[in-house]
């Protein structure tokens, strides 16, 4: 995932947007956070982070049941 979104930012040019997401329930909300840090200074662009969203209530997340809290998506901008 890392690699992946550090070679789209790279291809972005300034005001250009990446739309990316996970459905892995092995990719947790800090490990995204964590991917999408890593992709962004990796590319060596200046990014802001316009969107974290997870999935939508039809897919409800377990509170004893992490694994449940699956989707992630982040929608970022190069500035």
């Amino acid at each position: 995932y890392t690699r992946l979104n550090s070679m789209a930012l790279c291809a972005l040019p300034a005001k250009g947007y990446l739309a990316t997401s996970s459905c892995a329930q092995r990719i947790t909300r800090p490990l995204f956070q964590a991917i999408l840090d890593r992709s962004i200074k990796e590319s060596g662009k200046q990014v802001k982070i316009i969107k974290l969203r997870r999935q939508a209530k039809d897919h409800p997340i377990h509170p004893h049941m992490p694994e449940t809290e699956y989707l992630q998506f982040a929608l970022l901008q190069v500035i």
